[in-house]
């Protein structure tokens, strides 16, 4: 088998495992602090890129399940963060907004969020950062044509 004895140190998977595991660290420690987990600040992001999105469309997007993604919407609109309305053409289709309060507590998260990122990339310089995000938003782009996530 080829690459049976490749030093994990040198794998994809391996690298970004070690990057995320730390970066989810961190993440999960600050938003804490302003009553959030990880999961519920990267759905109110994306609701804020991409408003009236349903709750199955948020899970293809973050790849889990719709019974888990469906928890974690409720909870976001027990605590007033989001508001469901029904689509207009698909009445079952339920679309998600932030509400007000969903907003602020994105931002102050993103800001949040924002600091931890730009201290773990403190050492690249600006072309080195690009060269990463584009590198990395490249190979979303894949897993996203080889999952069919729109």
């Amino acid at each position: 088998m080829v690459g049976a004895n490749r030093d994990p140190r040198g794998r994809l998977g391996f690298l970004l495992k070690r990057f995320e595991v730390g970066l989810r660290l961190r993440l999960d420690e600050r938003l804490r602090e302003l009553g959030l987990t990880t999961n519920q600040y990267a759905t109110l992001a994306t609701l804020s890129r991409v408003d009236g999105m349903s709750t199955a469309e948020l899970a293809r997007y973050f790849r889990v399940s719709p019974q888990a993604m469906s928890q974690l919407v409720t909870a976001l609109e027990r605590r007033g963060m989001v508001t469901r309305r029904a689509d207009e053409q698909h009445h079952k289709i339920m679309r998600l907004s932030l509400t007000p309060l969903g907003k602020r507590r994105q931002l102050e998260a993103d800001a949040a969020v924002t600091e931890i990122e730009d201290g773990l990339v403190e050492n690249l310089s600006a072309p080195e950062r690009n060269v990463l995000f584009s590198t990395l938003e490249k190979c979303c782009e894949t897993l996203d044509m080889l999952d069919d996530v729109p």
